[in-house]
């Protein structure tokens, strides 16, 4: 993939990230960010990503995606740079790429600490580890794509946890067998489709038992449980407390 290229660098930072939102209409030069502190939410056509701590992002040149800080602190390291041929920039994906490899991570800091030193740069050592930061990104392309399948069944999740979604209704919306959505979302989110919904509704439990008048009968109804003994063991089985247990203690 990296054969007759050359990078042609631009900027390299470790900043606190100033701006919680932005827009990226056209990227105009490629990017690798690390994050070494605090979460980001990206957001593109067709899917989207978190990043976390010691998680790092392929910005393409030529793509677009928003994306928002999550975390009162974001510390990165990140540098800008093309990387060419005879023709010119080179278009390396369509859409931002994850990579969850934490030798991505720490070459990205040797990266930077070497690109932003004073005095003598070995641009030969510092070409080289960037080129094996981007063999790393493009060795997980195919998983990237995966992850951006699921992003629209955790988006349905999210929005409609207290409604009755059925495993195989994601996996159509999905284009993914059930079997394999079981398994990315097991391999990304660590927790089942299934798992994942009652999570978020217990959450939203917490919230409302601490901070409503609502009963737990109540409560129950209106996060989607027909039952409210069976939200009741859910409850038990996440929190160690039942429902009245809990308000009783916040």
């Amino acid at each position: 993939m990296f054969e007759k290229t050359y990078l042609d660098f631009k900027t390299f930072l470790k900043h606190n990230l100033q701006y919680k939102r932005w827009n990226v209409k056209l990227r105009t030069i490629s990017s690798i960010m690390t994050v070494e502190k605090g979460r980001f939410l990206y957001e593109f056509d067709g899917g989207g990503f978190e990043l976390k701590e010691g998680e790092s992002v392929f910005l393409p040149i030529g793509s677009s995606y928003s994306y928002k800080v999550t975390t009162n602190e974001c510390l990165c390291h990140q540098i800008m740079f093309n990387i060419c041929d005879e023709n010119g920039p080179l278009k390396l994906a369509d859409l931002p790429v994850k990579s969850t490899n934490g030798n991505v991570a720490e070459l990205m800091k040797e990266i930077v600490k070497q690109g932003s030193g004073f005095g003598f740069v070995n641009n030969f050592k510092l070409t080289a580890d960037v080129y094996s930061v981007l063999s790393l990104f493009f060795e997980r392309v195919k998983d990237s794509r995966e992850e951006l399948q699921i992003y629209n069944a955790l988006k349905i999740i999210e929005e409609r946890y207290n409604e009755q979604i059925s495993v195989s209704y994601l996996a159509e919306v999905t284009a993914l067998s059930q079997s394999q959505l079981r398994r990315l979302f097991q391999k990304e989110i660590g927790m089942s489709p299934v798992e994942y919904k009652n999570h978020l509704r217990i959450k939203k439990a917490t919230e409302m038992l601490l901070y409503s008048g609502q009963t737990v009968c109540e409560i129950s109804q209106s996060l989607g449980y027909k039952n409210p003994f069976v939200f009741s063991r859910v409850f038990k089985q996440e929190k160690g407390l039942s429902p009245s247990e809990f308000r009783k203690l916040g």
